[in-house]
């Protein structure tokens, strides 16, 4: 209940069993910057250890029993201070003797709890009100915001089920909503191999584009192998740097390149078209 101290205190107190306290049973309870001390008043070493005169700013103070004998032996009145309030001050003190290795390791708990008691206290109420409107607010927009999201991806998709039905109108609808992109690219290579012309994967545009890629240095062409979408080039012998430029040359048309075991394989679609 007592620290190092400037301007210093005394406290004069009595020992529980002593009951009403004379000059003999009081103690005094000395606080400076120099360190605590606490000596009886009988006797000459409690004169000893007060500065004579004492500093004027001396806060002088006595628990109930002792602030008569204490006056006494003043010679001036003390601060009556029952014990609940000298406790009260203590624990309003700066000072913390748990440091180091007695310091507690749940700091950072005991501040989240303190905070969360703070908060769920009446006076936050207003502001936990405010929290919980805003974070509603925020819930009911992103809803609001994934149903029109939805509601525009569910039309765009029944305008393109729609065009294809109106294109083909020979498909099944169950085709059709499952994968209408896919149904258009199948009717529209039929109708293009009943036409007679030649579709983006077929045999001849890519011979074309690998004739136009291919690298004058080398000779023609010895085997060729073809399956719908995949061309099959022999490429012996062939150097990396030629395999990267033929690669390099057929990207911007969609083609894909794969070299391996000296042969060289062109395929496209949709990954070779996104390339």
């Amino acid at each position: 209940m007592a620290w190092p101290d400037d301007p210093p205190a005394g406290h004069f107190h009595a020992p529980p069993a002593s009951g009403v306290g004379t000059v003999e049973d009081v103690v005094l309870t000395w606080a400076s910057v120099d360190g605590v001390a606490t000596v009886r008043l009988a006797g000459g070493l409690a004169r000893a250890l007060i500065p004579q005169p004492a500093p004027a700013t001396t806060r002088w103070s006595a628990a109930p029993m002792a602030a008569s004998a204490a006056e006494r032996w003043l010679g001036a009145p003390v601060n009556v201070m029952p014990t609940e309030q000298r406790l009260l001050q203590a624990g309003r003190s700066l000072w913390n003797l748990r440091q180091f290795d007695l310091a507690r390791r749940t700091r950072g708990a005991r501040a989240m709890g303190d905070w969360l008691r703070q908060a769920m206290s009446p006076a936050w109420r207003p502001v936990r009100v405010s929290i919980a409107l805003f974070v509603l607010a925020q819930i009911i927009g992103l809803n609001l915001w994934a149903w029109h999201q939805q509601s525009e991806v569910e039309a765009r998709r029944g305008a393109i089920q729609a065009l294809v039905k109106k294109t083909f109108p020979r498909v099944g609808a169950g085709d059709v909503q499952r994968d209408a992109a896919a149904v258009m690219l199948r009717e529209t290579q039929s109708l293009r191999t009943l036409a007679g012309k030649a579709g983006d994967s077929d045999l001849e545009p890519m011979l074309q584009a690998a004739a136009a890629a291919w690298p004058g240095e080398r000779p023609p062409v010895e085997n060729v192998r073809f399956e719908p979408g995949k061309l099959t080039l022999a490429a012996g012998g062939w150097s990396d740097r030629q395999i990267e430029e033929f690669r390099n040359a057929l990207r911007p048309a969609g083609f894909r390149v794969d070299a391996s075991e000296g042969r060289l394989v062109l395929t496209r679609g949709r990954s070779g078209a996104a390339a």
